[in-house]
């Protein structure tokens, strides 16, 4: 299995660009196995552990089938995720590990199994219920010009999307007939995101997305579009707005729902960074 890794290193630009600056000894653990993969800019060479290795993972089985899973289980989707939970077990340089991790993802996850997808049949060609418009308004005392977009009709359930993402996160939400039949779904750009324009004199400023400017920016759509108790949801910093909102404004909505939500944000750089 991990011979295969060489594929992607070979055929995947991305993979071949990261891995002119690759050269390294990492040594992989699954349950009792042990193996050194030796990383070079002309490829990987999988070899039986010879204990000089720079920097280790250590998986159970168990665990990495589970990261192989085409549908791969929530904390199993990225050697990230499995680091952050204890199903993956670092050893050795881990500046190297930081230092080289957008390709090292890559090359695991190129070793998972491919979803079986069936082509879609071709349709007839259709409109979407959509409707896309903007709203002009102050922030703060600045005028802005935000994007939204909006389908169905019942309970107003406003949705918040990820910083530097936009509104077309929830684009399966906009599109389904089991929701929209019972909520107006309203999709906002936050500005300088998506479709939304960043205000005048944006280019003499610094754009920083704080929770107390998202939960603001909220509150203003909120008020702009007069949605009387709203149902808002949101993901990421999002999420985190959706808990800021709830207890600085809970009258005001009908419920919150938040996706990956934390009250607040710690750095993610360890003291292992600090040297770098």
């Amino acid at each position: 299995m991990l011979e295969n890794m060489s594929n992607y290193m070979a055929s995947h630009q991305p993979g071949a660009y990261r891995a002119q600056f690759a050269d390294f000894v990492l040594q992989v653990n699954i349950g009792t196995d042990s193996r050194d993969l030796r990383f070079a800019p002309d490829g990987v060479d999988v070899r039986p552990s010879a204990g000089d290795a720079q920097l280790s993972f250590a998986f159970s089985e168990a665990d990495w089938q589970s990261f192989l899973a085409a549908d791969a289980p929530v904390g199993y989707q990225s050697l990230s995720a499995m680091a952050e939970t204890g199903k993956l077990s670092l050893g050795g340089d881990l500046q190297l590990y930081f230092r080289h991790i957008l390709f090292l993802e890559g090359a695991f996850q190129s070793l998972r199994n491919k979803p079986q997808i069936a082509p879609a049949p071709l349709a007839e060609a259709s409109v979407e219920p959509i409707v896309g418009r903007y709203l002009r308004l102050n922030l703060d005392g600045v005028p802005h010009r935000i994007y939204f977009e909006e389908a169905g009709e019942g309970i107003p359930l406003l949705c918040l999307h990820t910083a530097g993402a936009d509104g077309r996160q929830y684009r399966e939400l906009l599109n389904s007939a089991e929701v929209t039949s019972r909520f107006r779904v309203i999709v906002f750009d936050l500005p300088w995101h998506g479709k939304s324009s960043p205000p005048a004199g944006f280019q003499q400023q610094i754009y920083q997305l704080t929770t107390d400017k998202y939960v603001d920016t909220v509150m203003a759509v909120k008020q702009a579009l007069d949605l009387e108790q709203p149902v808002v949801m949101g993901c990421s910093i999002g999420g985190r707005a959706v808990l800021h909102l709830a207890l600085r404004h809970g009258d005001e909505f009908r419920a919150a729902i938040g996706l990956q939500s934390a009250t607040h944000a710690e750095s993610r750089f360890g003291e292992e960074l600090t040297d770098m």
